[in-house]
């Protein structure tokens, strides 16, 4: 939706409108009682441009505004850095997060998940993020997973995980993008496809990107006040 959004404006606004279709188009939306009268006039070569890069059949008539967002809520969200006098440092790094120390057996001092938001997609499959995060005595793990499923098109996970070991200055935060076309999953059961930890596994990674976030260092008399 975006690449249609992106190239169709940039196409009607390079088109001049001759002064009597631009008179029709007004007066054609203030008859259909449009609350915007003021809409741009897109001519019959921006909708087979349009038409080439959508597949999408136009109206004679325009009906509804396209709106320039992603229908499917897709989002790339890692978190958000906040801080005035203490910045964290963000670096590339090669180091991983030990996922098999946190399989291991550990004491689970807390846990909980959050559903941050979800939407069926008029019925057409699901897209939700959430948020979980596990606390142990020795380090927390948070993990931030957007997961969308197209009924009949594609699967698509973002995760973000953030770690961090006691006694380490710094976190440790990977993204990670996995997203298969189901016409690619034939082989995996559909039960499968609902459940975002299961299916997972099967999807073709798409991008990685490990970060070290370096804690600031506080003064020892700063410390001392706080306490």
């Amino acid at each position: 939706m975006k690449e249609i959004m992106d190239v169709g404006m940039k196409i009607a606004c390079s088109i001049q409108a001759r002064t009597l279709q631009r008179r029709l188009f007004r007066a054609h939306l203030e008859m259909a009682d449009c609350d915007n009268s003021e809409l741009l006039l897109h001519t019959d070569s921006v909708h087979r441009r349009l038409n080439d890069i959508s597949g999408a059949k136009f109206s004679e008539h325009c009906q509804e505004v396209v709106k320039p967002y992603d229908w499917t809520f897709t989002t790339d969200y890692r978190g958000t850095l906040i801080g005035e006098e203490l910045q964290i440092k963000v670096t590339e790094t090669t180091e991983r997060i030990n996922l098999e120390k946190l399989r291991a057996r550990e004491q689970i001092v807390f846990f909980d998940e959050v559903l941050l938001f979800e939407d069926e997609l008029h019925d057409h499959g699901v897209s939700m993020i959430s948020v979980k995060i596990r606390v142990m005595p020795t380090s927390f793990f948070t993990l931030l997973r957007f997961f969308l499923r197209v009924d009949g098109v594609l699967i698509r996970i973002n995760d973000t995980r953030l770690y961090h070991e006691a006694g380490q200055k710094y976190m440790l935060r990977e993204f990670c993008t996995r997203e298969s076309k189901i016409a690619e999953l034939k082989s995996v059961p559909a039960s499968l496809y609902t459940d975002p930890n299961e299916i997972a596994q099967h999807l073709t990674f798409k991008l990685r990107q490990c970060e070290k976030l370096e804690l600031p260092e506080q003064e020892h008399d700063a410390v001392n006040e706080d306490l």
